[in-house]
């Protein structure tokens, strides 16, 4: 008994010790919760009982780490996995600022899939754009401060002979608040209620976990579908006989800073000509599905819409349609085919009958130069020269506008400075990043009009849109932030369809059909449906969900708010 009385105080004793470490957790994980309910106050739906909540599974989680690493009673070896495990706190700590303070989300498995989905090149850009706002600067200011006062408390600690309190907060407080929520919550699933009342730990396990079972749930699925392709059943409503259908993916565009949707200045000068020779029609109601490549992507090639109840690569792939409605298909893309994993647009694009990427690996040194989309130009294909087809379905995949905007567009193509900007009375936070931006609207209208001008000789459809847009400094909460968001600013895209004399000629009913659609109330997880509808082709299976932009059925109130 005497031995067992003298291992207990000698664990006690430890655990004094370690009362900082416990301290610098909570006080950090706090600090989150706090960031948390003040920053996504608008669009998080936290309030005080998740601070609280969340506040006691991170004083649970520092308690239960401090009282298991006081078992060990080999001095060098606790000393060791305590300044680890220190290092872990301080770090993910440093992430869940940045990620709340610039990109107004706390860690998720979205977070976790998009950088996995996510090249070194990518990772880069997206660095080097991004500005630290003062909050973050006080956030930094706040962990030297809580090291310090963590320092201070160990010293104390050192100097503290009493162990009957640590025996009450060993025994008392966990029990007590496990009544309130349990000290250790990993579940297999979380709900959205049980992640905003978790800790930075439970957060990390359950993004970790998710983004894991999606990518092998991603790569059983694909496994399957090239083993059995599902035999569709469709209706064609007209035949337009031979003719080619172009898709333009563009990246990173948002329509709003373009003069072709009423920029004050001049960026897309050749597409408003266009417009005004009445071949170019513009939709000025268009929202992508997702403020991120991949997921956009994913959304606006699959079937899936936002909120179904089965994941996106169980419906019908548009590049499969059609090659089962006849058509050649072919997928030509300036970004790289490879994330660290398998990604959704590579699984859509090898669907296509011949696919060619200028960047065939993602797998490079961060100083590799992605090459201009003019690159491309030599590449595309044709119906009638390379295939001999009488359908031809493209789709030209563009870096288009991806941070680093400076790197998108050629020294001949920097047209304007911040003088322009000035002479229009417009303002930001960062003038000379948004005008890097402009320039590199302006080089994708020269793209774009040249690709059109390829075909445009051909009985064509020519589609562009962008794959989301850019913030490009509009948030008021956060007027730094200038590249990816999940909400409505991250997400105005522009949506262009251009049709060729020779279809116009010999289709004049697509005039009207597209004119009657143009200020309809669209997001892109809609568009295989309503392309398929704009050639008149319905898929039995979903003649019946409305989202058929160029129908007279077509929904308008359906939302496009995302979670």
């Amino acid at each position: 008994m005497e031995l067992l009385k003298k291992y207990f105080y000698s664990y006690l004793e430890r655990l004094k010790n370690l009362l900082p470490l416990a301290f610098i957790s909570l006080a950090l994980g706090c600090f989150l919760n706090v960031s948390m309910l003040y920053v996504l106050r608008d669009n998080g739906g936290y309030d005080a009982e998740h601070i609280m909540l969340t506040s006691i599974a991170s004083l649970n989680w520092a308690i239960v780490l401090s009282s298991i690493l006081a078992l060990i009673p080999l001095k060098r070896v606790r000393s060791v996995i305590t300044w680890f495990l220190l290092i872990i706190v301080v770090l993910l700590f440093s992430v869940e600022s940045f990620l709340i303070y610039v990109e107004k989300t706390p860690f998720t498995d979205g977070i976790l899939t998009s950088i996995l989905y996510t090249n070194p090149a990518e990772t880069s850009n997206y660095l080097a754009s991004v500005h630290l706002n003062n909050q973050v600067f006080y956030s930094f200011a706040y962990l030297v401060l809580i090291l310090l006062i963590g320092g201070g408390l160990y010293k104390l600690m050192k100097r503290c002979k009493s162990t009957v309190f640590l025996l009450a907060l060993l025994l008392i407080i966990p029990l007590y608040l496990n009544k309130v929520r349990p000290i250790v919550s990993l579940p297999g699933h979380f709900n959205q209620g049980q992640y905003k009342a978790s800790s930075i730990v439970e957060r990390i396990y359950y993004a970790s976990l998710e983004a894991q079972r999606e990518r092998e749930s991603l790569k059983h699925l694909y496994q399957a579908l090239q083993t059995t392709q599902k035999k569709l059943k469709y209706t064609i409503n007209k035949d337009l006989g031979q003719h080619s259908f172009i898709l333009i993916q563009g990246e990173s565009l948002c329509g709003v800073f373009t003069s072709l949707y009423g920029y004050p200045i001049k960026t897309t000068p050749l597409l408003d000509k266009l417009k005004a020779e009445g071949n170019l029609y513009i939709f000025d109601d268009v929202f992508s599905s997702s403020g991120y490549t991949p997921t956009s992507i994913r959304n606006t090639f699959s079937y899936y819409l936002i909120g179904s109840d089965k994941e996106w690569i169980e419906y019908p792939l548009l590049t499969d349609i059609f090659n089962q409605l006849g058509y050649q298909t072919y997928w030509l893309s300036n970004q790289e085919s490879r994330g660290f994993y398998l990604t959704p647009i590579n699984i859509i694009s090898e669907q296509t009958k011949e696919h060619f990427f200028l960047n065939s690996s993602s797998f490079h040194d961060l100083s590799h130069q992605i090459e201009y989309d003019e690159a491309l130009l030599p590449y595309l294909k044709y119906r009638d020269i390379d295939y001999k087809a009488d359908k031809f379905f493209e789709v030209i995949h563009l870096m288009g506008n991806h941070v680093n905007y400076s790197a998108r567009f050629p020294a001949s193509f920097k047209k304007f400075t911040t003088d322009d900007l000035t002479k229009t009375g417009i303002k930001v936070a960062k003038p000379e990043v948004l005008v890097d931006y402009l320039n590199s609207i302006y080089y994708n209208d020269w793209l774009v009009h040249e690709i059109i001008t390829r075909y445009q000789n051909e009985k064509a459809i020519i589609v562009y849109l962008s794959d989301h847009g850019q913030t490009m400094f509009r948030d008021k909460n956060n007027p730094y932030h200038c590249t990816h968001s999940d909400d409505l600013l991250g997400r105005d895209i522009p949506f262009i369809v251009y049709l060729t004399n020779k279809m116009k000629s010999e289709h004049p009913e697509l005039i009207e059909t597209i004119q009657k659609a143009q200020h309809k109330a669209f997001m892109t997880d809609a568009l295989p449906e309503s392309l398929l509808g704009l050639i008149g082709v319905e898929l039995d299976a979903y003649k019946e969900r409305k989202t058929n932009l160029f129908s007279d059925d077509y929904d308008e109130t359906r939302s496009r708010i995302i979670n």
